[in-house]
């Protein structure tokens, strides 16, 4: 009997297993993420100028800044407030284009962070082409015995 390693990317099944993770997930990136980012691109059709009221940074453990921000934009009167998140550099006072949705103005987006739904659809297309390349050759190497 022949014991197979699931261990890294030197074993077929590991290679396999992780290919087949990389197409779903990049499916899920370039067909989902894509798809609620360009929905909300389409309803946010009113433009206004936000303000960053606070800022707090935080870093992960390979010491990468992530910046929790407020941000707060007028709608017809109506000061809207939002926390959220970004990986940019951002300082308490600065202005920043709001992006949101005449019938609904707290849905919105700051259009200098919000990615292009078609770049995002390439990355996950792309990571679903090179999951599908990490698959196909884990299962020829398991059909060859390798």
């Amino acid at each position: 009997m022949r014991v197979v390693s699931t261990r890294g990317l030197k074993s077929p099944i590991g290679q396999t297993v992780i290919g087949v993770i990389m197409i779903a997930f990049g499916l899920f990136v370039a067909l989902v993420l894509a798809g609620k980012q360009e929905k909300l691109q389409k309803r946010c059709t009113g433009e206004t100028t936000g303000k960053i009221v606070s800022v707090s940074v935080h870093y992960d453990s390979d010491n990468n800044a992530e910046y929790s921000y407020r941000i707060e934009y007028e709608v017809n009167g109506k000061k809207i407030t939002d926390e959220s998140e970004t990986s940019r550099s951002v300082s308490e006072g600065e202005t920043y284009t709001v992006m949101y949705d005449p019938d609904k103005p707290d849905d919105h987006y700051v259009k200098e962070f919000s990615g292009s739904p078609k770049t995002i659809r390439y990355v996950g297309f792309g990571a679903s082409g090179i999951g599908l390349i990490f698959a196909a050759v884990g299962i020829i190497r398991l059909m060859r015995g390798r």
